[in-house]
């Protein structure tokens, strides 16, 4: 149990600290990162943006930029769009993978 929850907050950590340096490049959008089960990875990050308006140019740019402020294993190897987040009562995002 111990072990799980250490992994929950490392988890938990290294996401927030993720969203803080994206956050510099889409100020305006909301967003959040969260782990996703992968076969081959394990794990993998996934970034979950509110937004359906990106080309596929605007991607690879942004993408380009990310790369130059995350270290290798903190870059989200998927960028999934949603067109309005969930929320709790009080405005929070409900964080999950929302498809």
């Amino acid at each position: 149990l111990l072990r799980y929850l250490k992994k929950i907050f490392y988890n938990s950590v290294a996401e927030l600290r993720i969203e803080k340096k994206i956050s510099e490049l889409i100020p305006d959008k909301r967003f959040y990162v969260t782990g996703v089960l992968d076969e081959r990875l394990g794990e993998k990050a996934v970034l979950i943006i509110e937004d359906q308006n990106w080309t596929q140019e605007k991607i690879a740019s942004f993408m380009k930029e990310v790369r130059f402020i995350l270290s290798p294993y903190q870059i989200p190897k998927e960028i999934r769009f949603v067109s309005n987040f969930r929320e709790t009562y009080s405005g929070k995002i409900i964080r999950e993978n929302q498809e």
